[in-house]
């Protein structure tokens, strides 16, 4: 497997990393230019969820598992959970919503996460992204570090992660640590025909 995949270079160059890198302080309007392409409405609702259950809800882990089961989210098995946690310790839930199916996992400390995910043929990202997770952060009056982008290696295809330290107004570091990430699996040759590309947004309190 090459690294430059076909897959990813289109990716980098569909504007992923500019998107991210925009400066806007708010979400944009909800109405777009005229000519402009519309956006994918499931990578809207993802990042809906993440908004809904990982700011408004986490780091409340009881207050988030409430709202999502309101929502008629199904429960993971232990086993399920375990899988997608590697092993490490936490709940998860799956969201049918408009079509696509949605997955939220919530990871207990140290490592205290909530994380929204989907699979689709192509990233679920949006130029509504970056701006609404600025919003969110300014909101507690914090702002985002420069993005990191951190390609790596993944069984059956690639991955690439955005990732962004939350910090004060003043750049200096929070407690408890705090990160956002948005991350791109793209499996080139699945055993499961439906595992095409998945995007997960994260955001993740360290304790440690």
């Amino acid at each position: 497997m090459r690294w430059a995949s076909g897959l990813v270079v289109a990716f980098l160059a569909a504007g992923f990393s500019s998107a991210w890198a925009q400066e806007a302080a708010s979400p944009p309007a909800a109405s777009a230019p005229a000519g402009a392409q519309p956006e994918d409405p499931m990578a809207l609702q993802l990042l809906d969820f993440f908004s809904q259950f990982c700011f408004q809800k986490f780091p409340d882990d009881a207050a988030l598992a409430a709202e999502v089961e309101a929502q008629g989210a199904v429960a993971m098995t232990a086993d399920e959970a375990k899988e997608r946690l590697h092993g490490d310790p936490g709940r998860g839930w799956t969201i049918n919503h408009d079509g696509g199916q949605f997955v939220l996992i919530l990871e207990s400390p140290p490592y205290h996460a909530c994380a929204v995910r989907a699979y689709s043929d192509k990233p679920l990202v949006s130029k509504r992204d970056m701006p609404q997770m600025k919003a969110l952060a300014a909101q507690d009056k914090h702002l985002l570090s420069k993005p990191l982008l951190l390609p790596n290696r993944l069984e059956g295809g690639v991955s690439i992660m955005v990732a962004y330290e939350v910090t004060n107004e003043d750049g200096s570091v929070i407690s408890p640590k705090e990160a956002y990430m948005v991350v791109i699996d793209s499996y080139i040759a699945p055993a499961d025909p439906k595992r095409k590309v998945e995007t997960r947004f994260v955001r993740q309190l360290t304790t440690q």
